[in-house]
């Protein structure tokens, strides 16, 4: 389906944010487990992992569950199930990139508890967040689902 079919500038925030917390705490719960498995008891008893390796591990988990599975599909588990899709701007634009660059400033849209983001998609006429804008990116309804 072609870019301009999709979208239709509809905000769609309240199915965006929801989808948002849900695929964050399934990332997060992925996160803990990694710990609960690779990890070490510390003095206080608390599980916890070290080193650059770990790091690179947690990484690849993010990579993984956002960039990987959202440029593959298109949508994410939460995405998906809550009939969302990223569309992309550009056709000649690469799905893994296009979601790399929308994730990579979740720190900045999800600052305050998502309330940047909800600001920016609310104001701008497009209904992007800063993820969306820097990725030429939408989230939409999707219109292939029955």
């Amino acid at each position: 389906m072609n870019y301009e079919e999709y979208v239709a500038y509809e905000p769609v925030l309240s199915r965006r944010v929801v989808a948002a917390v849900l695929d964050y705490i399934l990332y997060f719960t992925l996160v803990l487990g990694y710990i609960y498995f690779f990890g070490k008891r510390n003095d206080q008893g608390l599980m916890e992992v070290n080193g650059f390796r770990h790091v690179f591990m947690l990484f690849l988990i993010w990579v993984v569950y956002f960039p990987v599975v959202e440029g593959t599909f298109g949508y994410t588990a939460f995405k998906g199930i809550l009939d969302l899709k990223v569309v992309q701007e550009r056709r000649s634009d690469f799905g893994f990139a296009v979601s790399f660059k929308r994730h990579m400033v979740d720190f900045i849209d999800f600052f305050l508890f998502g309330v940047v983001a909800i600001i920016m998609v609310k104001v701008s006429s497009e209904h992007k967040r800063l993820g969306d804008r820097i990725a030429h990116s939408h989230v939409v309804m999707d219109k292939e689902q029955p």
